[in-house]
């Protein structure tokens, strides 16, 4: 009975320090690839340390959430959370990218229109859609890239008067190029 004891306490003890090691070195790994991420400018480097939070995403999404809904966030910070998060809980991430739709905030308005072309969410196809129109040309080439997700009538008509109308030549060229990527080629 004694042995039976020690052993069910060793076993005990192995749980509880590998739930502790758990809620603290998921995180903290999270947190410090996030700090590498700001303090990282080469393309290479960035996209290992994306990797790396998809790698261990499963395990903070807690995090992921909190980091996305902080609108004090860097932009890769956000982006990085939203990548993770598409890995680990596509229903998650698409309630959030939702969610910053909300806001008045430019940027992160941007943002969440590009994540959501990223999961190809039709849940606000209209009114991302009439955001093609804004003075904001961020929001405007987000509602490019999201339209690149959908092939349908509607997108294509949009995509072509994008092409053709919109202020920027940015915005207008990366129009055609989403119309080329669906088989459809004009010159300017």
């Amino acid at each position: 009975m004694k042995k039976l004891m020690r052993i069910l306490i060793v076993i005990f003890i192995v749980a509880v320090v590998m739930i502790a090691m758990h809620s603290v070195i998921y995180p903290a790994r999270y947190y410090y690839y996030l700090w590498r991420l700001n303090n990282t400018e080469v393309g290479g480097e960035i996209m290992d340390v994306h990797e790396k939070i998809e790698s261990i995403a499963y395990e903070v999404i807690p995090e992921m959430t909190k980091t996305y809904k902080n609108f004090n966030a860097t932009e890769k910070e956000r982006h990085a959370a939203a990548l993770g998060l598409i890995k680990a809980d596509k229903n998650i991430a698409e309630k959030l990218f939702l969610e910053s739709l909300e806001t008045n905030n430019d940027s992160i308005k941007a943002l969440a229109i590009f994540h959501l072309g990223l999961i190809a969410s039709n849940k606000r196809f209209n009114q991302i859609v009439n955001l093609s129109d804004s003075p904001d040309e961020r929001i405007r080439w987000a509602v490019v890239t999201y339209l690149g997700a959908f092939e349908n009538a509607e997108t294509l008509s949009k995509l072509e008067y994008i092409k053709n109308h919109d202020p920027s030549k940015k915005i207008r060229d990366a129009a055609m190029y989403r119309l080329q990527g669906m088989g459809i080629n004009h010159s300017q």
